[in-house]
């Protein structure tokens, strides 16, 4: 019996200190940063939809943990403040590469959306500032006419599952 209390008390120990360590997310220096952006968008087809440049963009937190840095809400990278049902996480590791992914419901079309994200960028700590190239990859999830009478070059995105298209990516650079 004392065995079973022992191995009892020892389970909801360890649960109950992962839930508080998972809970409280990345923890470490916090620093802010500004950058402007550069960026090209595309159709799947590869044609180009829209592009921009100097767009600033931020302030946004980093918070380091170790070498990597990770954006303190996924928002702050977006930096769109209509946007629904926002979720996701981007990281830059210690050697640079920017990784990440997000899902929000489009203001235009009304459809979930999923992002993608890879890239090479710096992080300058002491000047705030982020550099480097990163690519976006949209998808959209509805039915092919819903999606088709927003996004009218989407393909079916055949690695996402049934329901998903491929919308188009964006190249940005950071500067």
């Amino acid at each position: 019996m004392k065995k079973v209390f022992l191995v009892a008390l020892a389970v909801m120990l360890v649960m109950g200190l992962t839930g508080t360590v998972m809970a409280k997310g990345p923890v470490g220096e916090i620093i802010t940063i500004h950058w402007l952006e550069d960026a090209v968008r595309y159709n799947p087809d590869g044609s180009e939809k829209a592009s921009w440049t100097n767009d600033p963009l931020g302030p946004a937190d980093l918070v380091r943990t170790g070498k990597a840095y990770h954006f303190d809400t996924i928002q702050e990278y977006y930096n769109y403040p209509g946007l629904e049902n926002l979720s996701g996480s981007l990281v830059i590791s210690g050697s640079g590469r920017l990784s990440g992914h997000a899902r929000y419901t489009s203001p235009a079309s009304e459809l979930p959306i999923r992002d993608r994200f890879k890239g090479q960028v710096t992080v300058d700590p002491d000047a705030g500032t982020m550099v480097g190239t990163y690519t976006q990859w949209s998808y959209a999830f509805g039915s092919e006419a819903d999606v088709h009478g927003s996004y009218p070059k989407a393909v079916p995105a055949k690695k996402q599952g049934s329901g998903w298209w491929f919308i188009g990516y964006t190249d940005y650079t950071a500067h």
